[in-house]
């Protein structure tokens, strides 16, 4: 078995909700992968499946056979945060935290 390591970085989503979906989709083949993806239309969704199709033509490229190839696991990390202040009443300011997360993936050739 062959590993096949790929990541994305500073994803404009948090890692809460990139989690969420990626805990439904474990060791998988790929064609089924990229079914469930589209399937869903959600922001996070379309970011993996862009990751996805990306990493599978950059195999495709170096003549990796995609048919054999399955979902293996993936590392959801945290990213760099942009902190903003949004100016409230009476001269006061609350922070603006825009998360961010690191998507590993890895695939195997079975």
């Amino acid at each position: 078995m062959i590993e096949y390591r790929f990541k994305a970085s500073n994803l404009t989503i948090s890692p809460q909700k990139l989690g969420e979906l990626m805990r439904g989709i474990k060791k998988q083949p790929v064609g089924v992968l990229i079914d469930r993806l589209s399937l869903v239309s959600t922001k996070r969704s379309e970011l993996v499946l862009k990751m996805v199709k990306s990493s599978l033509d950059s195999l495709e490229q170096n003549g990796v056979d995609i048919d054999s190839l399955w979902f293996e696991r993936y590392d959801v990390s945290k990213g760099m945060m942009l902190k903003r202040f949004m100016p409230r009443a009476q001269g006061r300011a609350t922070p603006i935290r825009k998360k961010r997360c690191h998507l590993s993936v890895v695939f195997v050739s079975k």
